[in-house]
């Protein structure tokens, strides 16, 4: 059945691919737009939802973008709309979005932050909104910790629930305590709210018992038993910054426990946490760590389903040495088995423009495979998000200088999962690996004082979309890789040569040193995913040697070829001359 699969993928892969690969800008003449979320549709075509804020008249107004697969707007339900956020008296007030989610009904979930507009900016607080499929307002509400003007809230993230069909969405971010009682400083907080309904379940303040100001970064259900977990970031006593991960329970916001990681004598901060189902499953996260001696490195860390740290690997921006900073991670399962990580992140001082969005492919254990590069020259990019599609990652971000009007526009590249794309792409590897420390921390729960307020949303104008790169027809596949899938391969003792190998002349000569005796199959494809031979060989404990004779009419290029068995998981790349 696995081979059956693997030949309908491969089969897949031969079709034409028409756009799919591409490079664009979102914004509207004279103003700057920047992009906050970007997500893969659920529900509904396949393409991109994406949520920003535009500056217009000293007010900021949300951006809201539903594009195809392609990253263009068509006919319904694609649209590019200019929203903006009102009191029931008529007031504008600032909307700033932090994240946008496609419901399974296929309405459109938006939570983010909102001020009175310029010159007061007080009334702090979260709304949160859903729209139709194609972006009409259904409903919008207001919270703010309390029932003054100067409460602080900031919410930065929200996520789904983890049973199918539960239309929960849970929202956590940063919350001023100071209304509460004098000094205690900054704290977290978190919302339970329905998504189809938007009304609350529950909502609740935290405050981590380590003297110092807590701030949140994001949030996910847990798969594994009836929590969410939030990460974020304090200053720790000793001055270092540090990374915890709260759980609380989805029902009724009650906090359980927390972890806190830090390597010793560096400052670390998360940015996003993603699941972990490679075993032992749990979770992993990512953000950035430095100290006094070395520069910003892309931080990764896995834990267990309770948050105990297994492992943890830093990585620089390996084309110069510069400063990386990481913004989020995902998780997928390739079509050999294999679960693969990817980080986006932003190069300080990039290899294509002043600064570029990176992404970084890791196996599952964290262990480096490629690093890929994504920007214009001369010009700043900063990435926010990715997010993964059944072909490819899309990876979203910011322009500071953008292709019609110069101003700061939402940029978006959507790439295979090899890194490639027919704009502007480099591929680069190599890494900087650093040992993770975590320590155990402690929490209680303050009571959560949310009052709710009826902000509107009004439809102002369209948002403009500038291709600077959409390809026809781009060359490679979606399967192709760089380098192995997992992490048994540098454990692996086994050798491939000559490689590369010459079209028509000896075959290539295997040798494996099997842990144990059995069946061994060999597939060579090439760089589509397209299954070029398969063959069943049987291995005996130790050293085996073997021929494996290449089609006559094979193709110059690059292939690659798997060793399955007997103990043996690895991958090579194979150049055929």
């Amino acid at each position: 059945m696995k081979k059956l699969l693997l030949a309908v993928i491969a089969a897949c892969t031969l079709l034409p691919l028409s756009a799919q690969y591409f490079t664009k800008e979102y914004g509207s003449a004279s103003t700057n737009d920047r992009i906050a979320d970007g997500t893969a549709s659920v529900a509904g075509p396949v393409g991109h939802i994406m949520a920003g804020q535009t500056f217009l008249s000293q007010v900021n107004d949300l951006m809201l973008i539903r594009t195809d697969v392609t990253g263009t707007v068509g006919a319904m339900p694609f649209f590019q709309n200019h929203y903006r956020l009102l009191t029931p008296s008529g007031q504008p007030l600032n909307s700033i979005p932090a994240k946008v989610i496609q419901l399974t009904s296929g309405n459109i979930f938006v939570v983010g932050t909102y001020q009175n507009a310029a010159p007061t900016f007080l009334a702090r607080g979260v709304y949160t909104a859903v729209f139709t499929p194609a972006g009409a307002v259904i409903s919008v509400r207001g919270w703010q910790a309390t029932a003054t003007s100067t409460s602080a809230i900031t919410a930065v993230s929200a996520c789904t629930s983890a049973v199918a069909g539960d239309p929960t969405i849970y929202i956590t971010g940063n919350i001023e305590l100071a209304p509460y009682g004098a000094g205690l400083g900054a704290g977290i907080f978190g919302i339970s709210i329905n998504g189809n309904t938007n009304v609350v379940n529950w909502t609740s303040a935290y405050d981590l018992n380590l003297l110092a100001r807590e701030s949140a970064a994001d949030i996910i259900a847990s798969p594994y038993a009836a929590e969410v977990v939030i990460v974020g970031n304090y200053l720790a006593p000793a001055g270092d910054g540090a990374t915890f991960m709260l759980r609380v329970a989805s029902g009724t916001g009650v906090s359980l426990a927390a972890n806190v990681y830090n390597y010793t004598g560096s400052n670390e901060s998360v940015a996003a946490i993603a699941l972990s189902s490679a075993a032992p499953v749990g979770f992993v996260i990512c953000g950035t760590s430095n100290n006094a001696s070395v520069i910003n490195r892309v931080w990764v860390f896995k834990t267990n389903t309770t948050g105990a740290g297994i492992t943890g690997n830093a990585f620089i921006n390996t084309s110069n040495g510069s400063v990386a900073t990481g913004t989020d991670v995902i998780q997928r399962q390739n079509t050999f088995g294999a679960f693969e990580f990817y980080v986006s992140a932003t190069a300080a001082t990039g290899t294509i423009g002043a600064n570029d969005m990176l992404v970084f492919k890791l196996t599952n254990i964290l262990g480096f495979v490629g690093q890929f590069t994504y920007g214009k020259p001369a010009t700043n990019e900063s990435s926010v998000e990715i997010a993964a599609f059944t072909d490819g990652f899309g990876i979203y971000g910011n322009t500071n200088s953008g292709t019609v009007t110069a101003n700061t526009e939402g940029y978006v590249s959507k790439a295979y999962y090899n890194g490639v794309t027919a704009c502007n792409a480099t591929q680069l590897g190599g890494s900087r690996v650093t040992p993770a420390l975590s320590v155990a921390g402690t929490t209680h729960t303050q009571p959560g004082t949310l009052v709710q307020l009826l902000p509107t949303f009004t439809l102002l104008g369209p948002v403009v979309t500038y291709p600077i790169c959409n390809a026809a027809v781009v060359a490679g596949g979606n399967n192709a890789r760089i380098a192995a899938d997992n992490e048994d391969v540098a454990m692996s003792n086994v050798s491939v040569y000559p490689n590369p190998v010459i079209a028509g002349s000896s075959p290539l000569q295997i040798v494996l040193d099997t842990p144990a005796e059995g069946e061994v199959q060999l597939m060579l494809t090439d760089i589509t995913g397209r299954e070029v031979l398969v063959k069943t060989i049987v291995a005996t404990e130790g050293e085996n040697r073997y021929e494996l004779a290449l089609p006559d009419d094979i193709r110059k290029g690059v292939y690659i070829l798997a060793i399955r068995g007997a103990g043996i998981n690895d991958m090579r790349k194979i150049l055929v001359e």
